[in-house]
């Protein structure tokens, strides 16, 4: 068995595989936006609702438009990592066949990363920003005793 062909193998093993990452915990806290993973899809709990990362710019951020805006952007970014992923697909799978295939599947690849990695940089970015921002929270219940 070839070099080229382990990698191809091994990616075709993982991707029919069926295996899924999740985060454990669901944070509770009102209000507060924080990052999880579901069925390996990046996400963000709010109110100890999950919702997918490329539902949660008009779904969860709303009331912050820096954001809502970084949450968009964010999404572009996944999308372009996950499009550019399957371009480079074929590329790989075939460079047994074609040695030359596997370096373009490789670059793609490599792209694919880089675009995954901005994308998860800006959601983070788009919660952090959604925290910060008061107009984000419930307003906070009267202490017993405490005048209104």
């Amino acid at each position: 068995m070839s070099a080229a062909v382990l990698p191809s193998l091994v990616a075709a093993a993982v991707i029919g595989s069926g295996c899924s990452v999740a985060t454990e915990y669901v944070p509770q806290t009102p209000g507060v936006a924080a990052i999880g993973v579901q069925g390996n899809e990046l996400g963000v709990y709010k109110n100890g609702t999950f919702t997918r990362m490329t539902d949660v710019a008009p779904v969860l951020l709303n009331c912050s438009t820096a954001a809502a805006t970084t949450a968009r952007r964010a999404e572009v970014y996944r999308d372009d990592a996950v499009r550019t992923r399957w371009i480079g697909l074929p590329f790989s799978s075939l460079g047994w066949i074609l040695p030359p295939l596997y370096v373009i599947g490789v670059i793609f690849g490599a792209a694919s990363d880089d675009a995954m990695g901005t994308s998860s940089a800006l959601a983070v970015d788009a919660v952090n920003l959604h925290n910060d921002t008061a107009e984000c929270f419930p307003p906070a219940a009267p202490v017993d005793g405490a005048q209104p």
